[in-house]
């Protein structure tokens, strides 16, 4: 019975699947086709040209803004959670302390969320300035030390920051314990999660999962296709292709962990 099932849940999906995956083979076959044209050559040199000229400029700028983004939309965020529970204290029924409460939780979640956000945007036009170093060199540009500056002292500045919202966090729920700047901070403050936040962070931890294996698939497969066009080596698709790995054996090794373990304590 189930195997017939499984026969028709097959069939019906590959009626879709054959035609995607036919689908994709001729748009490979072209790109791959066109890469090998003068005229692909031609559209291949401009562009790399016009990025990199393009990184150039807006890469120290983008270490700025993300940084100094980071700290102000934080701290927005912050003051509006500690503002809602300040009037928590003070509130005239459950209903609305709850509400209130609800709310402020909600604004230092998004706070610690915009500020890894912005520090990960950051890194990556760092990683663009570094890149470029020796031409902001030889120009005798000034905007990089600039952003160099800006970037170490934001780094500071972020932790900081992550630390009072963390700490805030634990005055709203003084049960939370761990500290920033444990190295085991993650594995304690789950540890003083009660089940239904825990239940939170696993389907969270899941939806992350399955949202970046999508975004590695897509990635290596642009940066596959691109590399018709630029020279860049494997490396790119390379390094995506790690993640996407590390990601799925950790998935893996963790699920056939836990059902060992629900193995056991039913045998008990």
């Amino acid at each position: 019975m189930n195997n017939d099932k499984n026969k028709r849940e097959n069939r019906k999906a590959l009626r879709s699947f054959i035609p995607i995956l036919l689908l994709m083979a001729v748009i490979g076959g072209i790109i791959g086709a066109f890469s090998t044209t003068g005229t692909a050559a031609f559209w291949t040199g401009s562009a790399r040209v016009i990025l990199r000229e393009i990184m150039y400029v807006i890469s120290p700028i983008g270490v700025i803004v993300m940084t100094l983004a980071g700290a102000v939309i934080t701290l927005i965020y912050y003051r509006k959670g500690k503002k809602y529970y300040k009037e928590s204290l003070s509130a005239g029924d459950e209903e609305t302390e709850d509400l209130l409460l609800a709310n402020a939780d909600t604004n230092i979640a998004k706070a610690l969320m915009y500020i890894s956000v912005c520090e990960i945007l950051s890194l990556i036009f760092f990683a663009a300035v570094a890149s470029y170093i020796s031409d902001y060199i030889e120009k005798d540009s000034k905007i990089y030390m600039i952003a160099l500056i800006v970037f170490i002292a934001g780094n500071f500045l972020r932790i900081k920051m992550q630390q009072m919202t963390v700490d805030f966090q634990k005055i709203m729920n003084p049960e939370k314990q761990g500290s920033v700047y444990d190295l085991r901070f993650q594995k304690k403050w789950e540890e003083s999660c009660d089940e239904l936040e825990k239940f939170t962070i696993y389907r969270s931890a899941y939806k992350a999962y399955n949202t970046g294996t999508k975004v590695c698939v897509i990635m290596f497969t642009s940066l596959l296709l691109l590399s018709f066009f630029f020279d860049y080596g494997p490396l790119p698709a390379a390094a995506v292709g790690v993640v996407w790995l590390v990601n799925t054996v950790t998935y893996c090794r963790e699920a056939i962990r836990l059902e060992k373990e629900k193995i056991k304590e039913e045998s008990k």
